[in-house]
């Protein structure tokens, strides 16, 4: 049974229920808008509206929550994404360990929330942290999932008589654009949503990345990939082909990065305007740790500027030069950001072997750094994740240039 959203999505299976985190979203926001508080956090921490079902069908007495999907009582089910480890250790202080790092950061999307709802004078904040921090880990945990299924259907699992339905890529992808999307998501003129999709639009209309229809080109572009993994799942024997974990491999690969480009894009707007400035920790926090991996000197002092102190607006100019420097390891170029509000912030450079990015020519290519960063990052990851993780892992660190 297939679900269909209103901006020309069908999916393959169904994934009303989780959709419907978005109605979580949506109340908590309500709540928070009539100082409800309490009544934030019990949406927050129990559910609404996003039911859950055993392997009969059957619907539980535990509804999908924010703060589970935040990974609170998940038994280390983030462990085997690169995206959450690279984020964890983007957290991290200089010369601590990872031990000790897991322990302070490992919840801290869910750690940045409560802060929120039990802190009156935030306002809404903590609704749109829930999408910001948890559904977007959430989301990408999904496509990491429908790979490592994808490997275990490949190495004989077969899905279909599974009754258990543990293992089934296809559920996992389509989950992730059930996220992205979130029901209740609304087309022209309004583009109304509660989750990635309208923030995708909000970044879009500020920074002028919108196709001749009004949506984000992020969004249609997000869609194009996930309906490219549709094709791939629907052929004959998918997932027993090498070629196709390589596709799989090479679509997370280009969704992770646009999902980026949107928190770029409201990091620079909260940072611009005086009262939106409250939430530039937040869009930080969901962007910065992962310049670990490839740009670590960038990372360091950006975070020290975002994440370790208070923003200072004196500081914006010397921020916006390190983080545009830092979009091509995010994945993204300067046109994928685009120039915000026309002329208030003037797009960057492009980026080739000849020309300069944001007006600074690098001694060495940051691609070329990258690698054996990453590779470090896998040597620290050895009894954290599982070996097929780390073989996936180590793949990873291999495709950076």
């Amino acid at each position: 049974m297939a679900t269909t959203f209103d901006v020309g999505v069908t999916t393959l299976t169904d994934v009303d229920a989780i959709s419907r985190i978005a109605y979580d979203i949506r109340d908590m926001a309500a709540s928070l808008e009539q100082g409800d508080f309490l009544n934030a956090r019990r949406i927050y921490e129990d559910g609404e509206n996003s039911p859950q079902y055993d392997i009969y069908g059957n619907e539980e007495d535990k509804l999908l929550s924010l703060q589970r999907m935040a990974g609170v009582e998940s038994g280390g089910m983030f462990s085997e994404d690169p995206t959450y480890m690279f984020q964890v250790l983007g957290l991290s202080d200089i010369g601590q360990s990872i031990d000790s790092t897991i322990a302070q950061h490992g919840t801290y999307a869910d750690t940045y929330i409560t802060e929120l709802l039990n802190d009156e004078t935030s306002g809404t904040l903590g609704a749109q942290a829930s999408t910001i921090l948890v559904v977007s880990m959430y989301a990408t945990h999904q496509l990491w999932a429908g790979l490592l299924d994808c490997f275990a259907v490949k190495n004989g699992f077969n899905p279909d008589a599974d009754q258990t339905g543990r293992i089934n890529p296809k559920q996992k992808f389509d989950n992730f654009i059930a996220l992205y999307i979130g029901a209740g998501q609304t087309l022209a003129p309004d583009w109304k949503g509660d989750m990635l999709y309208e923030l995708g639009q909000a970044g879009g209309d500020n920074f002028g990345t919108t196709d001749s229809e009004g949506e984000a080109i992020v969004n249609s572009d997000i869609k194009q990939l996930y309906q490219s993994i549709q094709r791939t799942l629907a052929e004959e024997n998918y997932c027993r082909r090498d070629d196709t974990i390589f596709l799989l491999w090479t679509y997370i690969n280009q969704i992770i990065p646009k999902m980026y480009v949107p928190l770029v894009q409201m990091l620079i707007h909260s940072m611009k305007q005086e009262d939106q400035a409250h939430k530039v920790r937040m869009y930080a926090l969901a962007v910065i740790p992962q310049l670990s991996q490839c740009r670590p000197s960038y990372h360091t002092k950006l975070k020290n500027y975002l994440l370790d102190k208070e923003y200072d607006k004196q500081d914006f100019g010397r921020i916006l030069d390190l983080l545009q420097q830092s979009f091509d390891c995010l994945g993204f170029t300067c046109a994928d950001v685009g120039a915000y509000k026309v002329d208030m912030v003037a797009e960057c450079a492009g980026y080739d072997e000849d020309t300069p990015l944001a007006s600074f020519i690098p001694k060495e290519d940051v691609r070329s750094v990258s690698q054996p960063l990453c590779f470090f990052y896998v040597g620290l990851l050895h009894g954290y994740s599982s070996s097929l993780t780390l073989s996936i892992f180590t793949g990873f660190c291999s495709c950076l240039r």
